[in-house]
């Protein structure tokens, strides 16, 4: 069998050398017209992958903050935190001390940070950070405003819907663009073998 095979790779390359011997110049061109569209689409294909990576990382970077009652004891905000997380479009909770917030923002305003040096305490609060699903944001802020142990909820919700308008738009256009560039890569290597068998059809009708 191994024979067969050693063979038929032989008569066709053989075949190949004859035909490109016959007329060149289309032949070469003809690869490097496949070649390039081919080329063409592992990058556009590569670049809708990278665009499928930065979506991915914008949905698991979406979160919202959940203040909850000052009485709380700790056990009680373990308690609430653990519940959140079992919400349905919430996929990690976890507890922000005040500690913790105050490095947050010592954090972003750099160099301006030193305007928190005239606090005599801390002015922030503890939280519950609350990473969720963008496409399940008003589930989930409807679930939190039912709790009753929740205070108030910052949930920047204009930066989370346009958040989740770019989110669908990307998803869109990788499945506009993967089945455009298919179909058209489908097409154009078509017609570029059908052009090669038709500028050969006299070398074919010999060979049958």
């Amino acid at each position: 069998m191994f024979k067969n095979y050693l063979f038929n790779i032989k008569y066709f390359l053989k075949e190949a050398r004859t035909i490109f011997k016959v007329d060149l110049l289309s032949n070469i061109f003809s690869i490097l017209s496949i070649s390039f569209i081919l080329l063409i689409l592992v990058m556009i294909i590569s670049g809708l992958w990278v665009s499928t990576e930065l979506v991915l990382t914008l949905e698991k970077e979406a979160e919202i903050n959940v203040y909850y009652k000052d009485d709380l004891e700790l056990e009680e905000i373990n308690k609430l935190s653990k519940n959140i997380s079992s919400l349905d479009g919430v996929t990690a909770t976890g507890i922000i001390s005040e500690d913790e917030s105050f490095s947050r923002m010592e954090d972003i305003l750099g160099k301006e940070a030193k305007v928190l040096e005239y606090f005599q305490d801390n002015p922030f609060s503890s939280f519950i950070e609350v990473k969720i699903d963008i496409l399940k944001l008003d589930y989930v802020l409807d679930s939190l405003n039912d709790i009753e142990e929740v205070q108030s909820i910052r949930d920047n919700r204009e930066v989370l819907d346009r958040l989740s308008e770019i989110t669908v738009l990307l998803k869109f256009l990788s499945l506009l663009f993967i089945t455009a560039i298919g179909i058209s890569t489908i097409v154009v290597i078509s017609h570029i073998i059908r052009q090669g068998i038709y500028n050969n059809r006299d070398m074919i009708n010999t060979l049958k």
